[in-house]
């Protein structure tokens, strides 16, 4: 394949920088490679989808996108990107950055395409989707605790636009920001702001975990990062969710698709916090729906803070599912709220795994940025 540079085709400007794919005419290809270039830049995100599509029915393979940071414009629907109905190409962003600003919208959406890659971008929200803060008092039953939100996370927790109206939280150790033994997913019936920082959370009942001083998160309104709906034989590959909106990734309907070394990790620390983020992203690494012959392997995250969506129980959650193959060789630290891998909802059958081991258990402390 070869890959026509902006200097050797139009001339050179210091902002504009070209991926130029030129399909190949191999098996289950029928488009042959036109003369025209893509031209992308950092300096220009808006131009990002449309030129991928230019590149998609121009006939074109595959497009590379050059590496640097997209701000992408806000979006007039769900997600930031939407692709339907491709077949057989490929979006190859090694060290792109797809970076949102709005985190109730989701990243990239696949729709009844198939024979599609995506392959090496970075997804990052900016602001991260959740909050968090400290818990500073509570009530002789703990009924009730009062937090006030660590310098630097969003103090619009009775935003209805931002957060649901009962918030999941959950409580982590204030000496090693990992999830508390015993911990399980919190629902509040009612949340009072009584102070510039500091908010009044009811529970539905108390929770002997809970202790003055302690730690609590709150996932805000977010949904997928990368997604595919009734998608056939993708390949989801060294692809990297930053602060992940809602399921990092997502899969429903469709089959035979692939992910293999995508990462999770932790963003950055917000301006002028102290504390760093308690977590990866809005809710589970993985959420598979309505789905056969899928392949995971292998997946990269710090820890277990990813994996919360079903009462802090599992990586990764089937449901309705067939012919699941996982391999066994996570990067993760497993904390205490870590049950198992995978969590199996209704009519999930033969999911088969291989590999050494489920988890690294260096013990080494988690990354900060």
């Amino acid at each position: 394949m070869k890959t026509i540079k902006y200097s050797e085709s139009v001339g050179w400007h210091r902002e504009l920088f070209i991926g130029v794919l030129l399909a190949f005419a191999g098996a289950g290809s029928v488009r042959a490679a036109p003369s025209t270039a893509v031209i992308l830049s950092p300096g220009h995100p808006g131009e990002l989808m449309p030129a991928i599509l230019r590149a998609y029915h121009s006939g074109m393979g595959q497009i590379m996108i050059p590496p640097g940071i997209y701000k992408l414009p806000e979006p007039h629907g769900a997600f930031y990107l939407s692709f339907d109905n491709l077949r057989n190409f490929r979006i190859r962003g090694k060290g792109v950055t797809l970076l949102r600003t709005d985190p109730t919208k989701g990243g990239i959406q696949f729709t009844h395409c198939r024979n599609v890659t995506l392959e090496g971008v970075t997804l990052r929200c900016n602001p991260i989707p959740f909050t968090q803060g400290r818990i500073v008092a509570m009530s002789r039953r703990k009924n009730y605790i009062d937090i006030r939100i660590n310098k630097g996370y969003q103090t619009d927790l009775t935003n209805s636009a931002r957060f649901p109206s009962w918030p999941l939280g959950m409580v982590f150790s204030a000496k090693t920001f990992r999830i508390k033994p015993g911990t399980r997913d919190i629902f509040p019936r009612q949340i009072t702001k009584i102070g510039r920082r500091e908010f009044r959370i009811f529970t539905t009942s108390s929770f002997a975990f809970i202790r003055i001083g302690d730690l609590m998160e709150f996932r805000g309104i977010g949904i997928a990062d990368v997604a595919s709906i009734d998608c056939r034989r993708m390949s989801i590959d060294d692809v990297t969710v930053m602060a992940g909106t809602g399921f990092c990734f997502y899969e429903g309907g469709g089959g035979g698709n692939r992910y293999i070394d995508d990462s999770i990790v932790y963003p950055p620390k917000p301006r002028g916090a102290v504390i760093p983020p308690l977590r990866s992203s809005n809710a589970d690494a993985k959420n598979i729906l309505l789905a056969d012959n899928t392949f995971i392997n292998p997946m990269r995250m710090p820890d277990d803070r990813g994996s919360s969506f079903f009462d802090t129980s599992s990586l990764i959650w089937l449901q309705q599912c067939k012919n699941i193959l996982l391999a066994d060789n996570h990067v993760i630290e497993p904390g205490p709220a870590m049950k198992k891998l995978v969590g199996v909802g209704p009519d999930v059958s033969n999911v088969k795994r291989f590999g050494a081991q489920c988890f690294a258990t260096t013990g080494s402390s988690r990354a900060r940025h």
